[in-house]
Parts: structure tokens; sequence; C-alpha cells
């Protein structure tokens, strides 16, 4: 099961006052009301965030196991997830070439990695813990237990789209596994033989 999950996962203010000041009543008043009306926006905010992160998530997962991989595809970022593939080479490609990895990339996750997942997903159940919002980017720690026995922890990483969140890495055993693709795979295939090749055999294994 663990070698699986990491198989698969492989493949996608401050502003200081001082307490003994005395500033007028009338700002006192201001800062009184207005304050936990502040905190409570913010609040709002972090929550709606954390909610639009942990449903994008779920609802991903729900359509692998409908078997609803176009559907499922809609909530990966593969922009992204091409981007983190080839790092610093995406920028210095042609539109063209962009495009064609990306849909490449979006087809074998379409084809390959979605049915692997849907054999693991669609009999255990999935631990979500409180996401992590940073900027433009949600981290959420998972994990799940198989046969009541082994439990394997990992993190979704999310970034954030148009106002929504969309899954584009996963961390396990403490790194980022684009990361980890990129260097073992993606960048070696890359400087020997181009980004033709690298689409050519992705879309190859992605049948």
């Amino acid at each position: 099961m663990k070698v699986f999950f990491i198989y698969f996962l492989q493949i996608f203010l401050s502003v200081s006052i001082s307490i003994y000041a005395e500033p007028p009543k009338e700002e006192v008043k201001k800062s009184d009301s207005s304050e936990p009306q502040k905190q409570a926006e913010e609040q709002k905010e972090a929550m709606s965030l954390e909610d639009n992160a942990l449903s994008s998530v779920k609802k991903m997962i729900g359509f692998i196991r409908y078997k609803k991989n176009n559907k499922a595809i809609e909530f990966v970022d593969t922009h992204q997830f091409a981007k983190n593939l080839l790092k610093n080479h995406f920028d210095s490609l042609s539109s063209s070439d962009k495009k064609e990895f990306e849909n490449a990339l979006k087809e074998y996750i379409i084809n390959k990695s979605f049915p692997i997942a849907l054999k693991y997903f669609d009999k255990v159940d999935i631990n979500y813990e409180k996401p992590v919002i940073k900027g433009e980017e949600a981290v959420i720690g998972s994990s799940v237990l198989y046969q009541g026995s082994e439990k394997v922890a990992f993190s979704w990483v999310l970034t954030e789209n148009n106002g929504k969140f969309l899954i584009s890495d996963f961390i396990t055993e403490g790194k980022r596994v684009s990361e980890v693709n990129r260097t073992k795979q993606i960048e070696p295939m890359y400087k020997k033989k181009g980004i033709k090749e690298v689409i050519s055999i992705l879309k190859k294994i992605s049948k």
C-alpha cells in the first residue's frame, strides 16, 4: 500500500502600539467597534479558503470513485503540475510545446493515475487535517488506514487558480513528488533527448 501511494503521488502587519498609550476616546471607540468585525471577516475569509481547498480534494476523489475521470481532472491544475515537473525549463519552451506537454500529462493522469487511485481510494476512508493556507497555496495533510493496520500519511498541495484551489502537487515522506520526479526522471530525459521525446514517451505510456 505504501509503495502504491508513493508511486501514485509521484505521478501530480504587524503594528506595535504601546499598552500605556492613551489615544483619544474617538479612536478607542473606533478601534473597539471595528476590530471584532475585522477579525470576524478575516476568520470568515480563512474558513472560506479552507473549505474551498478541501472541497476540491473531496470532489476529485468522489469523481474518481464514480469513474468520472474527465470530471476529476477539473480539480487538478495540470498547468502548474507541468511547471513543477520542468521547473526552469518550462519557461524556455514554446507555447505549443508547453500546451502539448500539459495535454500529455493530463492524458496520463486521466488514463493511468486515476484508475490506479480508484483501486485504493474506493476501499479506504481518507482522513483530512485542517488545510494550511499560505498565500496562493494550500496544504492539506491526509492519511489512510489500509485494512485496519497500515497507516499512510501524505499531503495534498493546492494552488489558487481564478479563485478556486486545484491540486498541483503532493508531499510524501517530507518531499514534493514533483521534485522527485523532476530530478530523477523528467529532467535527465529532457536534457538528453529534449521536450519532444519527453512528450512522446508520456503519450505512449498513457495508452
